[in-house]
């Protein structure tokens, strides 16, 4: 970062240089941007660009452009939420602070001139590398534009309140910390700790995931009682005296063409691109529309009458955070796929079929709650299905509890463990324990005729 001066505010006009010397933390710049009223302006539409950056690839935006949306909702409530704690200190500090909305007018604008670093998602990682690269890539993305955003925002706290650096890096990591720790618990795990911790078979993607969500909630956790500290001990000194950067009246700057033109640009040219690139996502919109209308035979046949590159890289029809959804959506796709080995998502399906039976095996959930019902679809669609018996069997590199594969759930639907859960009563029951008995008569002949 560019270090302070006592040189006066500059009267430069925003542009497109300023632009690149603010995002690289300039005194001077940062007072432009702060006392220029184009900036909010400037700003948005940056957050815009920045909202098709992240969401081209992801969403169907023709159809459901409001996703562009959310980063505005995000940027509004973090800003507000920060600039309550950021003015309050200022006041403790005796800044000397115009009102409220021309305050976080200016907060605003300086926050929303950040989200060019936002740009850097618009990199197609997954198009370049292999799944497990494009996790990666995408994680350390995400990493870069968090930790420059943060640095850049304690560098204009300390601009434009004339902040000493030990509070205003304390106030902003305490609400990073907790913004961090908030989204990582909102977020849905497809893996979970257990499934680690026992050994289950994960791809290398789930398992960095894994690792880096740990990681960074650990180290969040580890950090948070010394921002807290730091905060507390900001808030109750009153030295030394903050004082808000503000230029002479009259002498606010003016925003030149270049970066009106590169905010333009910035937006125009995704609306320009956009329908090329929204081909793959309306595809696979109509297939989870499909699924998400029971409709899994049509969610077949769409993706039978496309080949894999019309769809997005890497993506899969499983898209469901909860292991029961993903189990119930993979067994009832399966049923259509069982014969039709063209569908170059069949396999796909089937693998993670296959790792989602050593999740439930662990846990019991796939034995107690599923219905009868749902447990005949399933166990009909596995008696189709000719990998059947090594579904069955389970893979030799099951781990633990999981090493019996399927079977396991087979003997308890029939009837034949100590839980007995094939004696339910029910307009099923019966059906879910003759086919459980079938398919475990048929893998038992199977696997003596191997031996």
């Amino acid at each position: 970062m560019v270090t302070d001066t006592d040189s006066p505010p500059s009267t430069e006009p925003l542009t497109v240089v300023t632009l690149v010397k603010y995002l690289l933390g300039s005194r001077q710049a940062i007072l432009t941007v702060d006392s220029n009223p184009a900036s909010i302006w400037v700003g948005f539409l940056f957050v815009l660009s920045a909202g098709f950056a992240r969401e081209y690839d992801r969403e169907d935006l023709l159809r459901e452009p409001w996703h562009l949306l959310l980063p505005f909702a995000a940027s509004v409530v973090t800003s507000g939420l920060l600039f309550i704690i950021v003015s309050r200190l200022a006041k403790v500090r005796n800044a000397g602070l115009r009102p409220w909305y021309a305050e976080y007018r200016s907060f605003l604008g300086l926050y929303w001139m950040t989200a060019p670093l936002a740009w850097l998602y618009a990199i197609p990682v997954e198009r370049l590398f292999s799944p497990e690269g494009a996790v990666r890539s995408n994680l350390y993305l995400l990493a870069i534009v968090s930790v420059w955003r943060v640095a850049l925002i304690i560098r204009v706290i300390i601009v434009t309140y004339h902040a000493n650096f030990i509070a205003a890096t304390s106030v902003v990591m305490l609400f990073a910390s907790f913004v961090t720790l908030t989204l990582l618990g909102m977020l849905p795990q497809q893996v979970s700790l257990m499934a680690l911790m026992a050994g289950l078979r994960m791809t290398e993607s789930q398992r960095f995931i894994l690792d880096a969500t740990l990681k960074v909630q650990v180290l969040t956790a580890l950090l948070l009682p010394l921002w807290i500290m730091a905060t507390f001990f900001a808030f109750l000194a009153r030295t030394p005296r903050w004082r808000r950067e503000i230029l002479p009246q009259g002498a606010e700057t003016r925003a030149g063409w270049s970066i009106w033109l590169l905010s333009i640009v910035s937006v125009a040219g995704w609306c320009a691109v956009l329908p090329a690139t929204q081909r793959e996502q309306a595809l696979r919109t109509q297939v989870e529309d499909a699924i998400r209308d029971h409709r899994f035979e049509d969610a077949v046949n769409i993706m039978a009458s496309h080949p894999r590159s019309e769809f997005p890289p890497l993506w899969a029809p499983l898209q469901h955070s909860d292991y029961l959804t993903r189990f119930k959506v993979m067994a009832a796709l399966l049923d259509p796929l069982a014969d039709r080995p063209d569908v170059w998502a069949r396999s796909l399906v089937l693998e993670e079929f296959r790792r989602q039976i050593q999740v439930y095996h662990l846990s019991g959930s796939a034995l107690y709650e599923l219905t009868d019902e749902e447990r005949v679809n399933l166990l009909e669609m596995l008696k189709r299905l000719p990998e059947r018996y090594e579904i069955i069997n389970g893979g030799d590199d099951d781990k633990g509890l999981s090493r019996a594969g399927f079977q396991h759930i087979l003997r308890d639907l029939a009837g034949e463990n100590a839980g007995d859960a094939g004696g339910r009563q029910g307009p099923h029951a019966k059906k879910v324990l003759d086919l459980s008995s079938t398919l475990l008569r048929e893998f038992t002949e199977w696997e003596e005729s191997r031996n």
